[in-house]
């Protein structure tokens, strides 16, 4: 794996479930800094300055007897809580309830507001911190489900960092079972870039790609607490030009592995790991490779309320150094805890 030219570092987790529910801020653009201070936004999209982590423990009604697959906006930034019927970006899997009566179009909207912030401050005694505002409006139609995920950047320190992040519209579909213990859900993604860094520094039109989703039949292994998933998801960059105007190359395309894990600890309290891998691949097939994981515990306090609390954190996977002899050298640089990285969020999830 090669990283020649690695740019800045890490996004948000809907605490990926929103933690199943922050994914996340997606800033699609890259930056010029080292990759291994770049944030992640959960949508696997580079450079992203905050990330975005949250936990949504709501439980939502259903009206069918199937395991669905659940938005950080992977995200958007990824969700971290125990939240049904989310779209398949997020990889959250969660069993539905049946009811007597089945509605073809339903309406439903959920609201996150997390505190975040570094977890230690730097060495000038800075120390990023933000409100993350995030509006999921989302229409059910019958087997298929269209989710918007909106998020807006309150920065405590500095008015001019309050923006608009980058966003994403997701199209899914209820997954399929494939054969006794394994589901597969499809999803169509696109990529607002609504950000100024996204917009004019990257020239990006919009990003566009599918996910898949395979998910564990844990109720059919006879595990109901325990929920795994793995999601591919391919992203093509549009963008103006193929060289930004600080002589960077643009992004071509870039794919992201998710990995999430949710054990419900009682029927409302619960955890979630997630662990991402992207691979961005620039105009000039420059490759570059970054992590990003978030783990976090959330409270379902009542059906339409839930708060949670998570630990996120993110880079290159490899940092990239000279010796005396002036070869370049890459040295694994996975970390769980990165004092320039890792972000604590502190969050609620309301849910309409």
């Amino acid at each position: 794996m090669t990283n020649m030219n690695p740019t800045k570092k890490i996004p948000s987790v809907l605490l990926l479930c929103a933690l199943v529910s922050s994914t996340a801020f997606a800033q699609v653009s890259e930056q010029t800094t080292p990759l291994k201070t770049q944030k992640y936004n959960g949508y696997g999209l580079p450079n992203t300055k905050f990330k975005k982590i949250k936990v949504d423990l709501t439980k939502k009604k259903t009206t069918t007897d199937a395991t669905t697959l659940a938005p950080s906006v992977e995200a958007t930034p990824v969700k971290l809580v125990q939240k049904s019927a989310m779209q398949p970006d997020n990889t959250v899997i969660t069993s539905t309830k049946t009811t007597t009566e089945k509605k073809l179009v339903t309406f439903s909207v959920d609201y996150d507001l997390s505190y975040n912030a570094q977890m230690q401050h730097q060495e000038n005694n800075a120390r990023d911190e933000y409100l993350a505002h995030e509006l999921m409006p989302k229409v059910k139609i019958g087997d298929y489900t269209i989710m918007g995920d909106f998020i807006y950047k309150e920065d405590q320190k500095d008015t001019a960092g309050t923006e608009w992040q980058d966003s994403a519209v997701i199209l899914s579909r209820k997954s399929w079972e494939i054969g006794q213990f394994f589901t597969l859900g499809p999803a169509l993604n696109l990529i607002l870039p609504l950000s100024k860094k996204s917009r004019e520094d990257a020239g990006i039109k919009y990003l566009f790609g599918p996910t898949l989703t395979l998910g564990l039949n844990s109720k059919n292994l006879g595990l109901n607490s325990f929920k795994l998933s793995y999601a591919l998801r391919y992203l093509k960059y549009q963008t103006e030009f193929k060289t930004k105007p600080n002589g960077d190359p643009s992004g071509d395309t870039t794919i992201r592995q998710r990995l999430m894990a949710i054990y419900n600890i009682t029927d409302k309290l619960s955890f979630t790991g997630v662990f991402d891998y992207k691979s961005t691949t620039s105009t000039e097939s420059t490759v570059r490779n970054s992590y990003w994981h978030a783990e976090g515990i959330g409270y379902q306090f009542t059906d339409n309320f839930a708060m949670y609390i998570a630990h996120s954190t993110g880079g290159a996977v490899y940092s990239i150094t000279e010796n005396a002899a002036g070869d370049i050298l890459f040295e694994n640089d996975l970390k769980f805890y990165d004092p320039k990285a890792s972000e604590i969020a502190i969050g609620t999830t309301l849910s309409f």
